[in-house]
């Protein structure tokens, strides 16, 4: 695809983004006023949300820069597409790590997910940016003409969500089965806006289909009265 400066690149509108971000912004707020349990996994929790701001506000600036195309340097919107392609990566990243500890596993399974993890970070973030240098990805020629080229974030995308269904269906009987459903179901959810948005050529929910398995997470696991284990925590829940 080869294109001038345009008005909007990809059918994007920042609907989607500001959206991702006035959500994080109720969810900093919520989680300083309700009572969560600040564990280990919640701390993975908190920096799936600063990724996902890093990820919204990145592919806002990236996009807006490219109608600047011939009046900005390039490298601007290089930079500001490789953070918006790095929040999306870390945040699935991320929710391999946090996975880890609701599922209890052992220390064979950790290393082994743990390095497919990291190597399928390292290969997509690495792959996405040679293809800007190496010309098969995306990038902008000196005369301002936009190549799209070959796009590797969908490959990553599916890798990672492969991924974690494995891991989730593999050992779903160590968590609360009800938590395990919410959580694949949401994920799910987002699959299908990624497929209709692609459909209509669009790619401006593509950080908030993020969003989605994050409001799961919050409510199914840090603030609701199931035990990821075995089920209600307390007699009124118990009795509800």
């Amino acid at each position: 695809m080869e294109t001038g400066a345009v008005l909007y690149y990809e059918n994007y509108s920042p609907v989607g983004d500001v959206l991702v971000l006035a959500i994080c912004l109720v969810f900093v707020v919520l989680i300083r006023t309700a009572y969560i349990s600040k564990t280990k996994s919640f701390q993975t929790f908190k920096w799936m949300l600063i990724f996902l701001v890093i990820a919204a506000i990145g592919d806002m600036v990236y996009h807006m820069s490219l109608n600047a195309v011939g009046t900005i340097p390039n490298i601007i919107i290089y930079i500001f597409r490789f953070l918006y392609h790095l929040g999306m990566f870390a945040n699935l990243y991320l929710f391999v790590v946090y996975m880890k500890e609701p599922l209890q596993l052992d220390q064979r399974d950790q290393q082994v997910y743990r390095m497919a993890n990291i190597i399928g970070f390292v290969f997509f973030m690495g792959i996405d940016i040679v293809g800007s240098f190496a010309g098969f990805g995306f990038y902008i020629t000196q005369h301002g003409q936009i190549h799209k080229g070959f796009s590797f974030f969908p490959l990553g995308y599916i890798f990672y969500v492969v991924f974690l269904f494995i891991i989730a269906l593999r050992h779903r009987s160590r968590v609360y089965q009800k938590i395990l459903l919410g959580v694949i179901f949401t994920c799910l959810v987002s699959i299908m806006i990624m497929f209709v948005q692609g459909l209509f050529g669009q790619t401006s929910f593509t950080v908030s289909t993020f969003l989605l398995p994050a409001i799961a997470i919050l409510y199914l696991i840090h603030s609701n009265p199931y035990d990821i284990e075995l089920g209600p925590v307390n007699s009124d829940a118990f009795q509800d």
